[in-house]
């Protein structure tokens, strides 16, 4: 897999140094914050994901299936299925080669 996702990143850079500089990125060369503009979001963040509940004990107390939340989650689900074709097609990556 990611001998993949390498190879889609060296196929959509503009150069190799583009390549290169995405790549590194990727492994956590550019330092662990990144470019991150709001440092206190991600670590509230990881805070919640280490203090709180797990998402199984989440989804259980708080997130019961109702069949309300079926019609809803239907309802964005058909939406989302007639947004997609809409707009300017994009070319296929390879075609550019």
């Amino acid at each position: 897999m990611a001998f993949v996702i390498a190879g889609w990143v060296v196929f959509r850079a503009d150069d190799f140094t583009g390549a290169g500089e995405m790549l590194v990125g990727m492994v956590g060369f550019g330092g662990f914050l990144g470019d991150t503009k709001w440092p206190l979001v991600l670590a509230a963040a990881a805070v919640v994901s280490l203090l709180g509940p797990s998402t199984k004990e989440f989804v259980e107390e708080y997130l019961r299936p109702l069949p309300v939340y079926g019609a809803v989650f239907a309802l964005v689900a058909a939406l989302v299925v007639l947004q997609v074709g809409q707009g300017q097609p994009q070319a296929f990556i390879y075609f550019q080669f």
